[in-house]
């Protein structure tokens, strides 16, 4: 499903949660790049912000409740449109983790990650990145 426009670009609210070490990423049931790692995230609807997709997107995709604790910088990409990257840092508040129609959550080691496991490797890897600066987690496949 296509989000709304905001100006010429697409906008996505995705939500970065650390725990012991490891990140929540849904491994996506459909194409494109069925079987890939995703943030758990999607499209900013037209009478939300960022802050509120990210917060409905995670619960959506996670059956988790996440208080968001800070962002990132945004992040430019294309994927079969130009789309920002709105990246918010969360906590988990509620709820109960469980499969979606999006995919399958799971905790992954980030030294583990691989840039043939992401989705969207340009949108991920500046998010990483920044993250990284943010966090003492380091993705060493990935940059």
């Amino acid at each position: 499903k296509l989000g709304m426009k905001h100006g010429s670009l697409f906008w996505i609210a995705d939500t970065i949660v650390e725990r012991r070490g490891k990140i929540l990423m849904i491994k996506r049931n459909f194409e494109p790049n069925k079987n890939k790692l995703d943030l758990p995230g999607g499209y900013v609807e037209k009478e939300e912000t960022p802050k509120q997709a990210a917060i409905r997107e995670f619960e959506e995709e996670t059956g988790l409740k996440v208080s968001i604790v800070g962002q990132l910088k945004d992040v430019d990409y294309f994927e079969v449109q130009e789309k920002t990257a709105h990246t918010f840092i969360g906590k988990i508040v509620g709820g109960k983790m469980q499969n979606t129609e999006e995919g399958k959550p799971i905790w992954i080691n980030p030294n583990l990650i691989t840039i043939e496991d992401l989705s969207v490797a340009q949108q991920f890897i500046p998010i990483f990145k920044e993250y990284s600066k943010y966090s003492k987690i380091e993705f060493p496949k990935l940059f």
